[in-house]
């Protein structure tokens, strides 16, 4: 299958492609993640989100996003697979960006989306949690995020909530992976109060399916 690509999606690659070419520098880009014990390069977050604008690629132009779609994310997430890049680029500005997006409130997308763009908000998505116990496992980057959405039924369908990973109450275990420029984590919100969670939108299960 052939994509579309524009002008403009060969000029991103480009851009992305030498940035992301440099920072994997013949492995040693990697090597340094892996040394770190992190799986995160929060310079090469910066780099990618703020410098170069990459964060907000598939995000609508009136939140300041540049509006290129799933065609224009392809591009970055292609680029960072050959560099091994560790940045939570997929679950920031694909999982996390799509849902605001297609979910919340206009006050959520006001509120979060920008933050996302200027690479000030990163963010993962909780999904196949313990409803009952409120845990759940193998969380991609949730060890690096500012933010956890999760969904959680309610009496009329299903809500779209937001914890900040800042809450003391907030329980983040990494667990060990085959891949240790990778991060899966343990999360539990049992003991977070309901005073803390952000309410981002409804839907019902056959949408958010």
């Amino acid at each position: 299958m052939a994509y579309p690509f524009t002008e403009d999606h060969d000029m991103i690659r480009e851009a992305a492609r030498g940035f992301l070419q440099d920072w994997y520098d013949g492995g040693k880009g990697p090597e340094r993640v892996y040394q770190s014990g992190e799986a995160y390069d929060a310079q090469a977050w910066s780099g990618l989100s703020c410098e170069l604008g990459m964060a907000g690629i598939a995000i609508d132009e009136k939140y300041g996003g540049a509006g290129l779609g799933d065609l224009g994310r392809i591009v970055i997430m292609e680029e960072l697979g050959a560099s091994l890049c560790a940045v939570p680029f997929l679950t920031t500005c694909g999982i996390v960006a799509d849902l605001i997006s297609a979910f919340g409130t206009d006050e959520a997308k006001q509120m979060f989306l920008p933050k996302i763009i200027s690479g000030e908000m990163r963010a993962t998505y909780c999904d196949g949690y313990d409803a009952k116990n409120k845990k759940v496992f193998n969380t991609l980057n949730a060890n690096c995020v500012d933010a956890l959405l999760l969904s959680r039924r309610a009496d009329k369908g299903i809500e779209i909530i937001s914890i900040s990973t800042s809450n003391k109450d907030l329980k983040i275990k990494a667990e060990t992976t085959m891949d240790p420029t990778r991060c899966f984590c343990a999360v539990d919100w049992s003991a977070v109060s309901e005073s803390d969670i952000t309410l981002i939108g409804k839907t019902t299960l056959q949408a958010l399916n």
